[in-house]
């Protein structure tokens, strides 16, 4: 059963104040619970081992993309214009390859000139999450779970865009409450 099987109306995220979700992003689905994020293993492009947890308290967005995606090559420039929008906040937008030929993807990205694109590689080539297909965006809130996912193309560096991404990682960044930070 793909993700967005477990949606809830888009007005509420979650039981907390509803948000208005720009024209611009239409396809954002919150989820009617977080599904905790399955073990993968993400790499930098300079072959770095990601770790999920040094993310939490902010809200990370995953946009999973392939090289031989359309839809997912038009959508770099903007996820591109986003990140660098993104920087200041506690949101991060990161892209996420889904192919195996890891050196095929940086020829990809360099003969393309994407060189300031943050993406992760994932060299297994796949995602033990029940997508229908890419591009697709998942939004992880601070405690690393996914509250929503955006499937399609999205136009990320629209200002509305921006400005409700913000407002979600205001809501969303806390990764703890007061009873864990006690038993830390």
């Amino acid at each position: 059963m793909p993700l967005s099987a477990c949606a809830q109306n888009p007005a509420q995220l979650n039981g907390v104040a509803p948000l208005e979700v720009p024209a611009h992003l239409r396809a954002f689905t919150p989820l009617k619970n977080p599904v905790v994020m399955p073990a993968v293993r993400f790499f930098t492009k300079g072959g770095e081992e990601i770790n999920l947890k040094d993310y939490r308290g902010k809200v990370l967005i995953l946009n999973l993309w392939a090289s031989w995606c359309m839809p997912c090559v038009q959508e770099i420039p903007a996820v591109t214009k986003a990140q660098e929008a993104l920087k200041d906040s506690n949101v991060v937008l990161m892209g996420v390859n889904l192919e195996s030929n890891t050196n095929q993807v940086l020829r990809f990205l360099q003969k393309k000139q994407y060189e300031g694109f943050q993406t992760w590689l994932n060299p297994s080539g796949s995602l033990p999450l029940p997508i229908a297909g890419i591009p697709t965006s998942l939004v992880l809130n601070g405690k690393g779970e996914i509250t929503a996912i955006v499937p399609g193309y999205a136009q990320w560096d629209d200002p509305s865009v921006i400005a409700f991404v913000k407002q979600l990682g205001q809501q969303q960044s806390k990764s703890t409450n007061a009873t864990e930070k006690k038993q830390i």
